[in-house]
């Protein structure tokens, strides 16, 4: 896929990035500024580590944290069940969520674009798009975007209902 590169960049700038009324993506600065949570009205966190890590801002939003390298032989698949479930019940009662990682870039894409799939019935291609005309930095690892691809439309809106 080509990129414009400083798009990417100036994506991979922005702590945050709305992607549509209800859901957030962006990285690991975006999820220690509080102020700017607020702003933007987030109640609930999807926060992808590497490692075990607490919630950054504990006490104040509603969590759900994975935790799993950014690697392309990782299981992404075994974390988007919840993941899901959790977005969709914070969505369904008009509350706000951000998901983030370190750089915002592939793994809560990959949790952002599987939203998509699951809540619109979108293609991969279709959610990747959609994703990357709000946040340019927007990419997958191809590990992570054969997992979604392997996704059929029923599994993923069972998911979410």
């Amino acid at each position: 896929m080509a990129m414009n590169v400083s798009l990417f960049l100036n994506a991979l700038s922005t702590p945050i990035s709305q992607i549509d009324d209800t859901l957030y993506l962006g990285n690991r600065q975006g999820a220690m500024d509080l102020t700017a949570l607020r702003r933007f009205g987030i109640t609930h966190i999807v926060q992808i580590q590497s490692t075990p890590t607490s919630p950054f801002l504990n006490g104040h939003f509603e969590y759900h944290c994975i935790t799993i390298p950014d690697m392309p032989d990782q299981n992404m698949l075994r974390h988007i069940p919840a993941a899901l479930r959790f977005m969709q019940a914070a969505i369904s009662q008009q509350r706000k969520v951000f998901v983030h990682c370190d750089a915002g870039v592939s793994r809560s894409t990959t949790i952002t674009i599987a939203y998509y799939m699951a809540a619109r019935r979108w293609s991969f291609g279709q959610a990747l798009d959609f994703v990357r005309s709000k946040r340019g930095c927007a990419f997958p690892n191809e590990g992570f975007q054969r997992q979604l691809e392997s996704l059929d439309a029923n599994t993923l809106t069972s998911w979410i209902r």
